[in-house]
């Protein structure tokens, strides 16, 4: 048995209006013909078009001072770190002290905390990280980008968070990972609306 033939409602239009098509006419059924053919046509660029996935930009970073705090703290301790330095130098007996020593060493760690942090930059064409106070920057296109992985380097709650980045030249870059609770699930989320491949192990 022959099913019955279903027609689209432009096809149905386009039947009407060869049904209708005359000599005395024929200027006016082309008009209205072409206007049925790109309306047809415009329905089918429109519903081909692909799904992108746009990303409003937004900074991540986990610092406990804002950028010039910290830079003028850093300042600050290697002018001291200088000074001691100085006084070590025309009295080498200035080490003798443990305090004075451990005083040099809370200053060293402490200009390597102000020093060494990562921003995280989005939108919606790439990832840029901007690293330390020198402000160094390293930008990453999504689609340049392979696979990332976000792990401990290191053992207990102390080690440092790190992220490497597998790039579909298969060069690997690797940053400290500054992000925590939402921050770090909004992040992933993003990860995962840009297609990249994410290794959480955090």
């Amino acid at each position: 048995m022959k099913l019955p033939t279903t027609y689209s409602e432009q096809e149905t239009t386009a039947n009407e209006l060869w049904g209708q098509f005359t000599q005395n006419n024929e200027e006016v059924f082309w008009q209205q013909y072409e206007s049925l053919i790109e309306l047809q046509a415009a329905k089918i660029v429109y519903t081909n078009l692909p799904k992108i996935s746009t990303i409003s930009p937004q900074v991540f970073h986990y610092l406990m001072f804002p950028y010039r705090t910290r830079l003028n703290f850093f300042l600050a301790i290697m002018t001291v770190i200088g000074l001691f330095s100085f006084q070590i130098y025309t009295d080498p007996s200035f080490l003798e002290s443990f305090v004075q020593i451990a005083i040099i060493v809370s200053l060293l760690l402490m200009a390597k905390h102000l020093w060494v942090f990562s921003i995280y930059d989005i939108n919606d064409r790439r990832l840029t990280i901007t690293r330390n106070l020198s402000l160094k920057s390293t930008f990453f296109e999504w689609e340049r980008i392979r696979a990332m992985t976000i792990y401990k380097n290191g053992l207990g709650k102390n080690a440092e968070t790190q992220l490497s980045i597998l790039l579909i030249t298969n060069k690997v870059h690797y940053f400290k990972y500054p992000l925590f609770g939402n921050d770090h699930l909004t992040f992933l989320k993003i990860l995962g609306q840009k297609k990249i491949d994410v290794d959480s192990k955090i």
